[in-house]
C-alpha cells in the first residue's frame, strides 16, 4: 500500500531513499477457491524486511501513515491464468 512517504520524489511522492522507495507496505492474503472474507488491519501492514529500508545504508522505513495512502495494489505471483474477483471492498479504521 503505497504512501507519499514510500513513493519516490521523482514520481509523485516524498521518498529520497533510492530503491527503498519501492518497498511498500503490504500483507499476504492467501487465495481461496470460494468467496472468502479477508480482513486486513492497518497495523498488519509491513514493509519487506529483506530489502530496501534499513538495508545497505538506507534509512529505516517511515511509519505507516494511513492519511497519505495513494492507492491500493494487488500483486499476484501466479504463472497460470486465473480470475480475481473483489466485491464490497471497504476501508475501515
Amino acid at each position: 500500500m503505497p504512501t507519499r512517504e514510500t513513493i519516490a520524489d521523482t514520481a509523485y511522492g516524498e521518498c529520497t531513499a533510492g530503491n527503498a522507495c519501492f518497498n511498500q507496505y503490504s500483507v499476504t492474503v492467501p487465495a481461496a477457491a470460494a468467496w472468502t472474507v479477508a480482513t486486513v488491519k492497518f497495523a498488519e501492514l509491513a514493509v519487506n524486511p529483506t530489502w530496501g529500508w534499513g538495508i545497505g545504508g538506507a534509512p529505516p522505513a517511515p511509519g505507516f501513515n494511513k492519511a497519505s495512502v495513494t492507492e491500493l495494489q494487488w500483486w499476484i505471483n501466479k504463472s497460470t491464468p486465473f480470475d480475481l474477483w473483489l466485491d464490497d471492498l471497504r476501508i475501515v479504521p
